[in-house]
C-alpha cells in the first residue's frame, strides 16, 4: 500500500493537534460537570503532548478508540513497509501509542509540531447534560513559524468520568483512511 492514498500529514497533524498542553484544573476525570470534563481534557493534552500515548489513549473513548484501532489494523495490514505494524498482543492503548509512535517517526514534522505545543484550557461549552466542548488555545512551531490556533476537543460523561472523544478533524482523517483503505482493496482485488 502507498501510504500516499492516506489523508495529507496536515489534515492528520491538525487532527492530532486538535489541543496543547494546559495548566491542570483542580478538578479531576471523575467530576462532573464543567470542571470535570476541562480536566480531562488538559490531562489529555498533557499526556499527549508529553509523548505519554498510552496515558493519552486510557483518556479517550473505549468505544471510539476500539473503532480507530481496527482502522489501523487494516492499515498495518496493507502496509508493505511493516512501519505501521502494531502488536497483536496490545492492548487497545499501547496499540495506538505504536501507531502514534510510527507516525511521529514517518513524519518529523508532526513530531515537531507536537513537541513544540503548548496552550491553554480557555473554557467550555454544554451541549446537553453528558457532553462539553472544551476550547483550548494552541501554539506550536513547525520549520521555525509559529501555529497559534482555537480548538474545540469532546469530552464525554459516561457515567462515572469524562473521557475524550474524537473530534470532527480525526472522524474526516478516519473517513479518508477508511475510503483509502477501500480502493487500495479494490486496486489489490482488479490486480
Amino acid at each position: 500500500m502507498r501510504l500516499s492514498n492516506l489523508p495529507p500529514p496536515s489534515l492528520l497533524g491538525a487532527a492530532l493537534l486538535l489541543a496543547f498542553a494546559a495548566p491542570a484544573a483542580a478538578q479531576d476525570a471523575a467530576t462532573p460537570g464543567a470542571g470535570g470534563a476541562e480536566a480531562v481534557v488538559g490531562e489529555y493534552v498533557r499526556a499527549f503532548t508529553g509523548g505519554d500515548y498510552v496515558a493519552a489513549a486510557r483518556l479517550l473513548d473505549p468505544d471510539e478508540l476500539e473503532e480507530f484501532m481496527g482502522l489501523m489494523g487494516a492499515l498495518s495490514e496493507l502496509d508493505e513497509t511493516g512501519a505501521f505494524d502494531v502488536d497483536p498482543d496490545a492492548t487497545p492503548p499501547e496499540a495506538f501509542a505504536e501507531f502514534l509512535s510510527a507516525l511521529t517517526g514517518a513524519e518529523p514534522l508532526v513530531g515537531e509540531a507536537i513537541e513544540s505545543a503548548r496552550g491553554r484550557v480557555v473554557g467550555s461549552v454544554a451541549e446537553g447534560d453528558s457532553l462539553r466542548h472544551v476550547v483550548v488555545r494552541t501554539q506550536a512551531e513547525v520549520m521555525g513559524t509559529d501555529i497559534d490556533g482555537v480548538e474545540l476537543t469532546t469530552a464525554q460523561w459516561t457515567g462515572d468520568r469524562w473521557v475524550v472523544t474524537f473530534d470532527a478533524k480525526m472522524q474526516q482523517f478516519k473517513a479518508g483512511l477508511e475510503a483509502a483503505l477501500a480502493a487500495q482493496g479494490g486496486a489489490e482485488d482488479d490486480g
